[in-house]
């Protein structure tokens, strides 16, 4: 079973990501989106009370064996930075930067957005994560996005069993 943090700020678009991701269960400062197909069992968990208090972001984190970063076309905020640093705080090795709500943007301004974060990451356990551009509205890099979770979910999955 695979356990996905989804962070960001408020408007990244994490919360509608979280939905597309999984069937709602329960919700207190977290919610915890459950879904199961062919063997495969992810839990998604979304800090839903961040950013009004930094406690859920620290309990998904906490919770999770992979991190999905939501940043909007808008770019990244203090939000964004606090989250970069939770996740380095918690020492995260897994997981990758989605850019959100893509089909809003142009594809320059995504490669532009993704130089950035890169520079903004050099140096943090994010470094090396992949960044992959989605839309929950018309789905473009979602099969994407599940075979990316699958794969680091194996690798979690051997690291643990070692």
């Amino acid at each position: 079973m695979t356990k996905i943090a989804i962070i960001g700020s408020q408007k990244s678009g994490r919360t509608t990501l979280a939905s597309k991701l999984g069937k709602k269960g329960n919700v207190t400062d977290i919610t915890i989106y459950d879904f199961a197909k062919s063997g495969t069992v992810l839990t998604v968990i979304d800090a839903t009370g961040y950013p009004k208090s930094i406690k859920p972001l620290i309990t998904a984190l906490n919770l999770t064996d992979i991190a999905l970063l939501c940043i909007p076309p808008e770019g990244p905020d203090a939000y964004t930075g606090e989250c970069i640093v939770a996740l380095e705080m918690s020492g995260c090795k897994h997981g990758m930067i989605v850019l959100t709500r893509s089909d809003t943007t142009y594809p320059y301004a995504l490669d532009e957005l993704t130089e950035k974060i890169r520079k903004i990451t050099a140096g943090t356990v994010l470094e090396n994560w992949e960044h992959l551009p989605v839309s929950t509205t018309t789905f473009a890099g979602m099969d994407e996005l599940k075979e990316m979770i699958t794969r680091l979910g194996e690798t979690v999955d051997e690291e643990l069993a070692q």
